[in-house]
């Protein structure tokens, strides 16, 4: 069981991950993929580390539509479903489990279109469509150890907010990003 000021470290780490994403990315990014890690030493702070995603996965042809690309909650699960198998590369489990460093949260940072298709809006081209505030959304949604979901979202143009659902309702937890969330998460802490 995560320690509350370690519940709320993540939280404030997720928020600091979008800003500075909104300072130094800006929009039409890339997806990220991150481990939240917290030392073995008992200190409450959270770190953070990329997971090393070669940049052309998140272009990966969809093969019913080749001329789109797939969602990438689909690219996340295809690359959570080949983490967590027995072929995993052997890295994985070096960077789940850093020395002296415990892997306590597994986190997605994406843009989507909030609310339903534009018209002239192929699924999966966010990047080529022009520039629409009202319908743009950066997520930093993270699920840690003890099953809570963290999730930071920013509509462009806006604040971000902040929410922890402590017990997610059993829809959040089928979503594809939640359940790839919770593959990665499962074989990053598993012995």
């Amino acid at each position: 069981m995560l320690h509350p000021d370690t519940v709320t470290a993540i939280t404030t780490v997720l928020g600091e991950v979008e800003a500075l994403a909104e300072r130094q990315v800006g929009w039409d990014a890339e997806p990220i993929v991150l481990g939240l890690l917290s030392p073995t030493d008992g200190h409450q702070r959270v770190c953070v580390q990329t997971l090393p995603i070669a940049s052309d996965t998140w272009y990966t042809p969809d093969p019913l539509r080749p001329q789109e690309n797939l969602p990438a909650s689909v690219v996340l699960g295809g690359i959570a479903e080949h983490l967590a198998g027995t072929s995993a590369p052997t890295w994985f489990a070096e960077w789940a489990r850093p020395t002296e460093h415990q892997l306590i949260a597994v986190a997605f940072v994406a843009e989507f279109w909030a609310g339903g298709a534009l018209e002239g809006y192929a699924y999966g081209d966010l990047r080529a469509m022009p520039a629409l505030a009202s319908h743009e959304l950066r997520i930093v949604t993270a699920l840690d150890i003890d099953g809570r979901i963290h999730d930071v979202t920013r509509p462009r143009g806006a604040d971000p907010v902040s929410v922890v659902v402590a017990e997610p309702p059993p829809h959040a937890l089928d979503s594809l990003i939640v359940a790839a969330l919770r593959r990665l998460l499962a074989a990053g802490t598993r012995p």
